[in-house]
């Protein structure tokens, strides 16, 4: 390919990469850069997969990978960062990137002020949105303070996935009692950590705003994205969604209005995630986080219409006539999107615990879902290693859970002895 037609870099891998290579079929096979031998998407049929420090060195940065990679290239190719991280670094980087690349033209700074969620919440509050009540790199002190008005449980997160030095490299930790957030707090520290009252209103209740921004800042699409079900339960990845939200207009229509708000005055240029929480009680609608980059479903928004990453790739090499023809082309439709493995999980919770779910009812759910995570005709493996790796999972609980019963049963033998 040349710059007549652009290959794609996209730059970490996992199953948001994947998902982004199965919506670029018609452009070509993807370079997918990631970062573990065992990624998922070594076996896709649908793109080129290379381990960054593994092919270019276990001392090259993500900038050096980058340009090594870009100066094999025939011509300069559409770059797709999928995490929060791997995004703040190509900003940092995009002068000396874009020589070999076409890239979102982010600054940094501007960034950050909506992948950071100590930046991002404090600007939401300016204009007026809610978030969350929650307390920024606190000690325990201030700890005790904050939770004498907020009772548990408590979710804690970083700034943003992987910061660097966060006290905590993943979100969405549960804390259930007071005294369990102070010891994590007094051992770990509180670098970049947030820690927010869990509000209890989550599954069904948790909303996306997806969407593409030109490089002025003007939205080319939006549509609205209902999280049904999670896996972890209340705090997780959607395991079963629909696209569009049907079920109340009033809340699509707000959550749009609101993102749009949210990103007057940063002009961020590039795929986005905006992720919603209603507050049933109270009707109130609390900004949860902004994802500055594709994310694990986008090919639930493809199959149902809207096509993100190619609408990205033809903005992004700046060829507006076919971007036109695909906005005019493109019309969404109601869709049902399935990770069998996670909703599997979440719906025997749903039905033991909120009871809210019965296996005649979640047969029929599976019946009318269109979309899937990992099930695609046309690249079967990354599906078949997913559900074996999902089998193992199984095989090594249920193992588990026998010896527990077994050990149990020996205990009271022991005991009956004496």
């Amino acid at each position: 390919m040349n710059d007549h037609n652009p290959s794609v870099v996209i730059f970490g891998g996992g199953n948001t990469a994947l998902a982004v290579t199965r919506t670029l079929t018609s452009i070509g096979r993807p370079i997918v850069v990631g970062f573990d031998e065992q990624d998922i998407c070594r076996y896709s049929r649908n793109c080129e997969y290379r381990v960054g420090h593994q092919d270019y060195g276990d001392e090259a940065d993500e900038t050096t990978i980058l340009e090594k990679i870009g100066e094999e290239l025939p011509g300069r190719a559409v770059l797709i960062p999928c995490s929060d991280i791997l995004a703040l670094a190509v900003a940092r980087s995009r002068e000396s990137l874009s020589r070999h690349y076409y890239v979102w033209h982010n600054t940094e700074n501007e960034l950050a002020q909506l992948v950071d969620k100590a930046n991002l919440y404090s600007r939401a509050k300016k204009l007026g949105l809610s978030v969350p009540d929650s307390v920024f790199e606190p000690t325990v002190s201030e700890l005790q303070d904050w939770t004498q008005s907020c009772p548990p449980p408590y979710f804690a997160k970083p700034g943003y996935s992987g910061k660097p030095n966060a006290s905590l490299k993943f979100k969405n930790q549960l804390f259930s009692s007071r005294e369990e957030l102070y010891t994590f707090v007094r051992e770990s520290g509180s670098h970049s950590l947030i820690v927010q009252q869990y509000i209890g209103s989550a599954d069904g209740n948790l909303y996306d705003v997806y969407g593409l921004n030109d490089r002025n800042g003007i939205p080319v699409t939006v549509e609205t994205h209902r999280r049904i079900r999670q896996w972890p339960v209340g705090r997780g990845i959607t395991s079963y969604g629909e696209i569009p939200i049907t079920h109340d207009s009033d809340i699509s229509k707000r959550i749009v209005e609101n993102t749009l708000a949210l990103f007057e005055g940063i002009p961020y240029h590039g795929i986005f995630g905006v992720e919603w929480m209603h507050e049933k009680i109270s009707n109130e609608l609390y900004l949860i986080d902004v994802n500055c980059r594709p994310f694990s479903s986008i090919g639930h928004l493809e199959d149902s219409g809207i096509n993100l990453p190619e609408l990205a790739y033809y903005e992004a090499i700046g060829d507006t006539n076919r971007l036109l023809e695909l906005k005019e082309t493109s019309s969404v439709r109601h869709t049902y999107w399935i990770h069998f493995a996670r909703d599997l999980r979440s719906a025997l919770y749903h039905k033991e615990v909120c009871k809210d779910v019965t296996l005649s009812s979640w047969m029929l759910q599976i019946a009318s879902a269109r979309s899937f995570a990992f099930l695609k005709a046309s690249d079967p493996l990354p599906f078949v290693i997913e559900t074996l790796s999902f089998f193992g999972v199984l095989v090594r609980a249920l193992v588990k859970t026998f010896r527990n019963w077994i050990t149990r049963i020996r205990q009271k033998i022991d005991r009956a002895r004496l």
